[in-house]
């Protein structure tokens, strides 16, 4: 043999798509499923089994994922949007924000005593009048 023909690196075979890989890397699950790479992760627990081609190289078969997904029940529970998202989108779109009533001896997060009212009421930012007495 040639001393040429020995240094010679072998050429990688084509990548195949997605779709017809049978195991994903890490990576191409978190594309397959449509989820972050800290999303898959997180539901780790919760995905088939992992198998090992190398010390450091965990692969899921494509076939058990797609059963995965398959077996999926939907979710009937609304997720409900916590207030302070919903208060500051209407905000953002120019809807106001709802008044805030405090009962008396309590205060609004962030509300100093100077903000506060001999009556225990916030004044409402959507209402001028109430905001310079």
């Amino acid at each position: 043999m040639d001393a040429q023909n020995l240094t010679r690196k072998a050429k990688p075979a084509p990548k195949l798509p997605i779709t017809e890989r049978l195991l994903l890397s890490p990576r191409e699950q978190a594309a397959l499923l449509g989820v972050s790479i800290r999303a898959l992760y997180l539901l780790d627990s919760k995905l088939p089994p992992v198998v090992m081609v190398g010390p450091k190289s965990p692969r899921r078969r494509r076939a058990d994922l797609e059963a995965f997904v398959a077996g999926m029940q939907p979710s009937d529970d609304a997720r409900v949007e916590p207030d302070q998202l919903r208060n500051a989108r209407a905000k953002r779109k120019g809807a106001g924000t709802p008044s805030v009533v405090v009962t008396q001896g309590t205060q609004a997060p962030g509300a100093g005593s100077e903000a506060q009212r001999g009556d225990g009421i916030l004044p409402s930012p959507s209402n001028p009048a109430e905001v310079a007495s």
